[in-house]
């Protein structure tokens, strides 16, 4: 999910974040997608993103005119550039997906994409990649529609999703326009060790032992620093560090030139309060166009002023370090591939689903419902732009409406949506009649 500070929700919710290695076997603790563990709260550090100023998804949709790296055009071309939850218990609608243990079953799914998707000893590309992930997540709960995506595989590159109307590719479209926004992963110089220029830390994990209740609120963090747990690194910027909180990834480049990848694992379980909603309320800014922009400008003029509204929010995020080819992790535990990954409301869209994301003016892209977030819900969608500082201004600057349908192979559409599909669908149609 994404980094903006002044939407009414956030990404992380509290608990403890997990993680599993594709294809069922453990890394660390098992994820809540592990069907032989309980499930925990799929929300994960927060989108906190502008709520004025974007397009209605009640009145007309206002089209972002400027173009976009990753939409696909009139021509057809694609040009290339919170949060957490995993997919429940597995369903299994199909008698030999079921009698497959699911462990062993995940690792042949995956030998088995790869094979599809490269070809053997051909790396997948990025596009690939964004497919094969979330057939992974797909698989957790619709095993019989990943079968069909295989044999689709087996005779189309994934690529050909990218042109309009791919052969034995269907369509179900969701009901009413979703709002779009996007989001990214910012790489942050630091130091091991604070200095007269870095003062803001990036906390590491507490201790499991710990109850989320006895970690400390921001100002007490604040106050009295040696309260919370050993920091991973210390960055110059302020709003940089609560930034990365929000967003719930962040790279922290050395000075030796070391890159250490953090993502969430943990919060402590406080209510979260807006940054952009305490500079409305104080008189700082005005709701009607306010963006990241915006608050950077506001905290390079004031940043004390800034940092003590940051003070307001009780909540806080810790982090842990994860390999390098795994960053920046998405909340089912795949990989987020730029302009291709998507955080969605598993209630509106099941987790692993491919969409065709459609604006306004004709441009559309194929994007993976493989993440969440606290501020994602009913028709949201928060689109993933990539890693750094361009990703990071080009995503604080979407907020637009779009339309959003679920592609699957080999079935009529209306098979499709009553297999699949068709609860959300009509919870989506009945909240758009009340």
């Amino acid at each position: 999910m994404g980094f903006h500070p002044f939407c009414r929700s956030h990404r992380p919710t509290g608990g403890v974040r997990r993680t599993r290695r594709v294809g069922g076997r453990p890394r660390g603790q098992p994820r809540q997608s592990d069907p032989r563990t309980p499930r925990r709260d799929s929300r994960g550090p927060g989108t906190d993103r502008p709520r004025t100023g974007g397009a209605g998804i009640r009145g007309h949709p206002r089209a972002d005119r400027r173009g976009r790296r990753g939409w696909i055009g009139d021509d057809h071309r694609h040009r290339p550039h919170r949060r957490r939850s995993g997919g429940g218990t597995p369903g299994r609608d199909v008698v030999d997906s079921a009698k497959v243990d699911p462990v062993i079953r995940a690792s042949r799914l995956l030998i088995g994409i790869l094979t599809l998707l490269g070809g053997c000893g051909t790396t997948p590309t990025p596009f690939g990649q964004a497919l094969e992930g979330s057939l992974i997540v797909l698989d957790r709960s619709e095993p019989a529609t990943v079968d069909d995506w295989r044999r689709w595989l087996e005779s189309h590159p994934p690529e050909r999703l990218l042109a309009p109307n791919a052969p034995g590719i269907d369509s179900t479209p969701i009901p009413e326009w979703f709002e779009a926004t996007a989001y990214a992963a910012p790489i942050l110089s630091a130091v091991r060790r604070p200095d007269s220029d870095h003062r803001h830390s990036i906390l590491g994990p507490p201790p499991e032992e710990i109850p989320a209740s006895e970690l400390p609120t921001r100002r007490e963090q604040a106050a009295e620093p040696h309260l919370g747990p050993a920091p991973l690194g210390w960055v110059a910027d302020g709003l940089d560090a609560y930034l990365a909180e929000v967003n719930g990834s962040v790279a922290l480049r050395f000075p030796d030139g070391t890159l250490a990848c953090l993502d969430w694992v943990r919060t402590n379980e406080r209510p979260y309060t807006s940054l952009g909603r305490r500079l409305i309320e104080e008189g700082h800014a005005e709701a009607e166009g306010l963006t990241l922009k915006t608050i950077r400008r506001l905290h390079q003029r004031d940043p004390e002023l800034v940092e003590s509204l940051m003070l307001d929010n009780d909540r806080m995020v810790y982090f842990q370090t994860i390999p390098r080819d795994r960053w920046p992790e998405s909340s089912t535990g795949v990989r987020l591939v730029p302009r291709h990954a998507a955080a969605v409301d598993p209630r509106t869209i099941p987790l692993g689903s491919v969409l065709l994301v459609e604006r306004p003016d004709g441009t559309r892209l194929i994007a993976m419902a493989v993440d969440t977030g606290g501020a994602i819900v009913g028709r949201r969608i928060d689109l993933f732009l990539g890693v750094g500082e361009e990703a990071m201004a080009e995503a604080g600057d979407v907020v637009e409406s779009v339309r959003i349908s679920i592609l699957r192979p080999g079935r009529s559409g209306s098979e499709i949506g009553t297999r699949m599909n068709r609860g959300a669908i009509d919870r989506v149609a009945a909240s758009s009649a009340r």
